[in-house]
């Protein structure tokens, strides 16, 4: 018989991160679980330090580079197990992880997928933050934040292919647009205890700002074609949205959206303050031919003009026109 649970962690280049986090997962109390550990090409000795960790209940896959989306389709595709857990490279799922989610998850049959609460370590800035669940259940379609960071999320295994499984475009932004999906299909669960511990690293996603400014661009795709789905189809009826149908060319055959200018506005914002002056301008450009916006224009007057003498005093502006805190804190991404 299969587990009930599959656990899912893609890695690349993580040696000196795999030990704790492996050391994690064989902590677990809950028993009926396998463990899918996948070396996705790295460079250095991260498949050797992870098969010395290898059991009955961890199996380590080295594959050539594939990235991390097209590794958790496949990944995904292969489960036989009624659940479905992330795990972040190099984090740490708590002993009660499994048990509590699995549990929770039995319990709440219209829930689709479970998050809990999570500490935050952040190794660039050094702090520490906990982020706890303010609702048990929420209630799908959701249109907002899923307060799920992705590393602690377990879900069902049907709903996961119901709606679709990971898009192959979105090298990043993956998690929130299945999530969106998922949410058309059922609820959204929340446990409140803190159950896993999550490290920003220096060379990790939500460190680089322009993998953020992808993935803000990306799910703001993703949220039009989710609202044009649930307007269309109402709540409780799920069908493939307009992303399924046209793929890549969506936002090209798309009407023009004001979420869509604002993000392309915030994310020139963001370039201009990483010192890319050029990309900023192409993306206020774009934030202006979508919809003219208040912050469109403000985007494009701040990569016209905030060069040399004027950059200075249009730094404050800039800071509260994106309003970033902790991970996402317009300097912790510049790295200034």
């Amino acid at each position: 018989m299969p587990p009930e649970i599959t656990v899912i962690s893609p890695f690349f280049n993580r040696a000196d991160r795999i030990q704790r986090s492996l050391d994690s997962l064989k902590s677990q109390t809950f028993d009926s679980f396998k463990a899918i550990i996948i070396d996705d090409g790295s460079s250095d000795n991260s498949y050797e330090v992870a098969l010395s960790h290898a059991n009955d209940k961890i199996e380590v896959i080295k594959q050539e580079n594939r990235g991390f989306t097209q590794t958790m389709i496949s990944a995904c595709n292969s489960v036989q197990s009624e659940f479905i857990a992330v795990h972040g490279s190099g984090d740490e799922s708590l002993p009660l992880r499994l048990q509590m989610q699995y549990e929770f998850l039995k319990k709440n049959p219209n829930v689709v997928a479970v998050g809990c609460g999570i500490q935050n370590i952040d190794e660039i800035t050094g702090k520490t933050w906990d982020v706890i669940p303010q609702q048990t259940i929420r209630k799908g379609p959701i249109n907002g934040d899923f307060s799920i960071s992705h590393g602690e999320v377990m879900f069902r295994a049907d709903a996961y292919r119901k709606a679709g499984g990971y898009r192959s475009h979105f090298r990043v932004g993956q998690a929130s647009d299945l999530f969106r999906r998922m949410s058309r299909i059922g609820d959204f669960g929340y446990v409140s205890d803190i159950l896993y511990r999550r490290y920003l690293a220096l060379d990790g996603v939500n460190s680089n700002i322009n993998n953020i400014i992808q993935r803000e661009i990306l799910s703001a795709i993703s949220k039009d074609a989710h609202i044009a789905a649930i307007e269309s189809n109402g709540n409780n009826n799920y069908s493939k949205d307009s992303l399924d149908k046209y793929g890549i060319l969506y936002p090209y055959l798309s009407s023009p959206s004001r979420n869509m200018a604002q993000t392309l506005a915030s994310a020139s914002i963001k370039s201009w303050y990483g010192n890319n002056r050029q990309q900023a301008l192409r993306l206020a450009r774009l934030a202006i031919a979508e919809k003219l916006t208040s912050k469109a224009a403000a985007a494009l007057i701040i990569s016209t003009i905030g060069i040399d003498a004027m950059r200075k005093p249009l730094l404050p502006v800039v800071r509260k026109l994106t309003k970033g805190n902790d991970e996402n804190d317009i300097d912790r991404l510049s790295g200034k």
